[in-house]
């Protein structure tokens, strides 16, 4: 669909720009420069950068604006900054800013000068797009530049439009309406330009960067190119290769829809990538066949190797130290009858235990000792001073089990409670006194408890059925709880609480 571009008059402060791009999250070059699309727009960039984002990046931000070029299909924004007055009054030479704005502002303001690809018109075409990133246009133009463009999305496209059919932006002359966007008139009698239809994509003219060169033979399906620079004994050479890798194409409908992806040919023959690159042969001395001409001695764990030998390509002599590094002890116990090991030590002396170690390349045999006390302990409690109960630990002392010198106090763990005789204090049915708000009448609650038959400690608890008092043998107290009848309401609710002390049946 044929879009008319239209110039617009903004006059705002630099602070005021400021502000508008920072409020929401930040874009810039990095975000949106497609190196796909840069190193195929200019082949000097590709020759000299590959597949190197960073440094095409690089090269926009510090060469590549000041000359005019282009870092992606969505925006020239060069050509962005000389159609606004305002905004290259505000950013200056800061290209970032620029791309920044027309994503989070500009975008939105309706700024159409040096847009080559309308974000707006390809989230309302995709409505997935549209579901995840909503007007989210950072995202969305990252979204183009990455995948969208290879998938042959719909939407986005502007037609290109004559140089003579642009209108010149309308200068600031600081009236009262600045702010506002105005379209510069046209003559009454000048009809309105024809749409142009959006022409059909041929079967196979979008070609798909289907791989990543890595540069690296042992990775990428290539073969070599003639014989290459043999390396000498000062200076590096090398073997070059040719990607091997088919060129992939876009194919669609006779509606432009896209339909999948194919070789590409011409004149009938299957089409390949033709991208070289060298590996290098690192420059090295080359030594004779002849084991004699070569002298080697091997590392061991006291000192370091090297071989030495004459280079049968300049006649000199080589010392090689790579690969020859110092070996480490590779230590491994043993013992024989002149290295019996003493397994045993005590808590009174230090270093009585030790054992031999041997290092299984160079022989060294080394004594490895534990010189560590051992800490005294007993087997038993002999000796109460405190007997140990269910509310607190005892303590007993001894004699160390390995020397039979040293005292040794242990404390003693808290018994466990006890719950009598066939577990009377188990499970038993307790009431408490209740009270209900909204009633006069006397209630109370039972409780099933678990208590310490010997301390008294309540050890569980929990509440049952809640039920009014009554006496029906009529001697004043509930014939349940025991509670007297004529007892006055309370607002105090009674419980039983894990930890208490058990006071009786009835609380």
């Amino acid at each position: 669909m044929k879009m008319k571009k239209k110039m617009l008059t903004f006059s705002l402060a630099a602070a005021m720009l400021a502000g508008s791009v920072f409020s929401v999250s930040a874009a810039g070059v990095k975000d949106v420069l497609s190196s796909d699309y840069y190193a195929g727009k200019y082949s000097d960039l590709k020759k000299a950068y590959g597949t190197d984002k960073d440094a095409y990046v690089a090269h926009f931000l510090k060469n590549g604006a000041k000359e005019g070029r282009i870092m992606n299909p969505i925006l020239d924004v060069v050509a962005y900054r000389k159609a606004y007055a305002d905004l290259d009054a505000a950013f200056g030479d800061d290209w970032d800013a620029y791309v920044n704005h027309y994503l989070t502002v500009g975008i939105k303001e309706g700024r159409v000068t040096g847009v080559l690809f309308d974000l707006v018109d390809y989230a309302n075409k995709n409505a997935d797009l549209k579901a995840v990133y909503g007007d989210d246009y950072v995202a969305l133009a990252n979204q183009y530049v990455t995948s969208g463009i290879k998938e042959g999305r719909a939407g986005g496209v502007i037609a290109a439009q004559a140089e003579e059919d642009e209108e010149p932006a309308a200068a600031d002359n600081g009236s009262s309406n600045n702010n506002q966007s105005v379209n510069t008139p046209k003559p009454a009698d000048t009809p309105e330009p024809a749409e142009t239809p959006e022409p059909t994509k041929s079967p196979v003219d979008d070609v798909v960067d289907s791989y990543t060169h890595v540069h690296d033979s042992k990775k990428v399906a290539c073969h070599q190119v003639g014989p290459g620079l043999d390396a000498t004994c000062t200076t590096d050479g090398y073997v070059e290769y040719q990607c091997d890798e088919p060129v992939m194409v876009n194919r669609y409908d006779d509606n432009g829809k896209w339909t999948g992806t194919e070789q590409k040919t011409i004149n009938g023959k299957p089409v390949y990538c033709d991208e070289k690159w060298r590996e290098t042969v690192p420059a090295s001395h080359v030594p004779a066949e002849d084991p004699t001409n070569i002298f080697v001695q091997h590392p061991t764990c006291t000192q370091a190797g090297y071989m030495k030998y004459t280079c049968t390509r300049c006649g000199e002599s080589v010392t090689q130290i790579e690969g020859f590094e110092q070996l480490r002890h590779d230590w491994k116990t043993f013992s024989d009858k002149d290295h019996q090991p003493k397994a045993s030590w005590s808590c009174q002396e230090e270093g009585r235990g030790y054992y031999w170690e041997k290092c299984k390349n160079c022989g060294e045999i080394r004594q490895q000792s534990n010189k560590e006390l051992l800490n005294h302990r007993t087997g038993s409690f002999p000796n109460v001073d405190k007997p140990a109960t269910c509310t607190s630990t005892g303590i007993s002392y001894g004699y160390c089990d390995m020397c039979g010198v040293a005292k040794v106090e242990n404390i003693i763990p808290r018994a466990e409670h006890s719950y009598g005789k066939n577990y009377k204090t188990r499970n038993v049915a307790v009431y408490a006194d209740s009270y209900l708000p909204d009633s006069t009448e006397p209630t109370h609650i039972k409780w099933t408890i678990d208590y310490c038959n010997t301390c008294g400690e309540i050890t569980h608890a929990m509440e049952g059925s809640e039920a009014p008092c009554k006496d029906g043998d009529g001697d004043g107290a509930c014939d349940d709880c025991g509670l007297p009848i004529s007892r006055p309401t309370t607002n105090q609710i009674m419980e039983y609480h894990e930890g208490d002390k058990y006071v009786g049946k009835v609380q």
